[in-house]
């Protein structure tokens, strides 16, 4: 390492030049960063320690500099970040909650009533004892084949039984239109 004499310093452009304690050398180039570590900035005057490197224009330069009789900067050592540990119930908490919902879930479908049997339609209107009488007055026009001709469950009902040629139980379970009229 060499030594010398802080000749000049332009402080608001961060360099400046020091004097070699060897008085037939030239003045060589310092800049701040070659002085980061230090605990001050420096000045006029100042005795430092450097080493030269020479840069690609063939002029020489200080690095690794030390302000000579002057404290470097403390590095604080990298604090570890603390993590807080959750608790078991947190770190369990979205398991519990999954299973609650399973819980409640299975519990109502098992807890369901059951709705009670419901007799079909085509039983309703057409039991055993099935007479003429007890129809409605429906009567068979032609061309009506089609639920949407139909006013009513009970018309459906009727032309499926009595009249040819309908189109009205796609399924062929005996109940017509059970889309728009025989629910």
């Amino acid at each position: 390492m060499e030594q010398g004499k802080l000749v000049r310093w332009h402080d608001d452009k961060g360099f400046g030049f020091i004097k070699p304690q060897h008085s037939d050398s030239q003045d060589v180039f310092i800049h701040i960063s070659a002085l980061k570590h230090m605990a001050r900035k420096p000045v006029i005057g100042d005795v430092i320690s450097y080493q030269i490197t020479q840069q690609a224009d063939g002029k020489s330069r200080a690095c690794n500099a030390n302000i000579v009789g002057v404290a470097r900067r403390q590095t604080k050592p990298a604090r570890r970040r603390h993590t807080p540990q959750r608790s078991p119930i947190l770190r369990w908490l979205p398991m519990l909650l999954i299973l609650a919902l399973i819980v409640i879930g299975m519990d109502r479908a098992l807890n369901t009533p059951e709705p009670e049997p419901q007799i079909p339609i085509s039983q309703q209107f057409h039991n055993s004892a099935d007479t003429s009488s007890n129809l409605p007055d429906f009567r068979c026009e032609t061309g009506k084949q089609h639920c949407s001709q139909m006013r009513s469950c009970e018309e459906a009902m009727f032309y499926i039984k009595h009249c040819p040629n309908t189109k009205m139980d796609g399924d062929k379970d005996g109940i017509p239109c059970e889309r728009q009229w025989c629910n």
